[in-house]
């Protein structure tokens, strides 16, 4: 398959990409329920964090964005995957 690029231009483009993304993946009623679990959307919101925290580093020299990635400081997160994990196996 060619190669498709998305251009982002700039930190607060990508953090709401990050955000609308998050959106999708955590919401209590989705749309498209298969989102969730998605192992293309996982990779994309770890690659944008990925860039945020470069970012940040390059233009704060700090990196809190290392600590929102911990499971144990995103309660809803938690448990938003664990009830869309429920969900799927339900649905199979």
């Amino acid at each position: 398959m060619n190669e498709i690029k998305l251009e982002v231009e700039g930190y607060y483009e990508i953090l709401n990409l990050h955000k609308a993304l998050l959106e999708a993946k955590f919401h209590k009623n989705p749309d498209n329920f298969y989102v969730a679990g998605s192992p293309f959307i996982a990779k994309i919101c770890n690659n944008i964090v990925d860039m945020l925290t470069e970012y940040e580093i390059e233009e704060k020299g700090k990196d809190t964005w290392g600590e929102w990635r911990k499971i144990e400081n995103q309660n809803l997160f938690k448990e938003r995957a664990v009830e869309n994990a429920q969900n799927v196996h339900g649905r199979d």
